[in-house]
This record gives C-alpha cells, structure tokens and sequence, in this order.
C-alpha cells in the first residue's frame, strides 16, 4: 500500500489541534494546524472493521465523519471517496445488503476472494444485459425501417 499523496487533489481540510495547556489555567498555550483530508478521515473510520463480521455501511462512516468533522456528509459521497480510495490501492473490500453489510479493512481470510467472486459475477450479468439491449434494439431498428 502506497502512502496518502497529500496534494491538492486530496481536498485537504483543516483542524486544529490544542497540543497544550498553561497548568491550572485551562487556556490554550499552543495550538498546531494540521492539514487532514476527507480521504484520510474515512481510511481511518473503516480501518478499525476488520473483515465482514464487523463492517461499517456508508450512513455510519457519514454520521462518524459528521461527529469527527462537525461537518455533513451524504453517503453518495462516501460511495464516491472509497471507489476513489479501491482505485488507489487500498484493501478496502465490500459486503452485500444481509445484516453485516458495508466496508471492512482488508477482510478475513478468503473474504476478498469472495468480494471478488460477487463483483465479477455481477460485472459479467451487467455485461450480457448490455449485450441483449443493444441487440434488441437492433431488432427494434429494423422492424421501424
């Protein structure tokens, strides 16, 4: 796994860190911005489930990004930022709707090989209806003419 490219591209996003206090006093003696991105914010929400018996869906990686961040976001946009993330290279591996459905870090053993399994079986269904479409619509064509 290739480490997070901290770039524009990133959508970097600030927050503030108190790194200490004056003794008794409660002010702030020193405060630290750090540069923390949307990316790595979900990489480090979903990296805490470890394989299908523990898995987050995409409306509670949007409510602990909302708790992190006091900031919304939709789980369309969720969806978005971990396809992005797979694309990137990380061991981020999916479960269907059945009650432990959502995202986990990496997966148990053979639990990628059966993401994997699921993914290609409904790439190839996706595939063969395109097919029948187009050629229907060939037929369709014709009988116009």
């Amino acid at each position: 796994m290739k480490p997070r490219d901290i770039s524009i591209k990133s959508k970097l996003e600030k927050s503030v860190l108190v790194i200490g206090e004056i003794a008794g006093k409660g002010k702030v003696q020193e405060t630290l911005t750090v540069w923390i991105s949307t990316e790595d914010i979900i990489i480090d929400i979903i990296r805490s489930h470890k394989d299908f018996s523990d898995t987050i869906n995409q409306h509670d990686i949007a409510a602990e990004f909302m708790e992190r961040r006091n900031e919304k976001m939709t789980p369309r946009r969720v969806r978005r930022i971990i396809e992005e993330l797979i694309k990137e290279g990380y061991p981020i591996i999916s479960t269907p709707h059945h009650p432990n459905g959502g995202y986990c870090w990496g997966g148990g053993p053979g639990e990628a090989m059966e993401c994997y399994k699921r993914l290609r079986r409904k790439g190839i269904k996706i595939l063969v209806r395109a097919r029948r479409i187009l050629r229907n619509s060939k037929r369709g064509q014709l009988k116009i003419f």
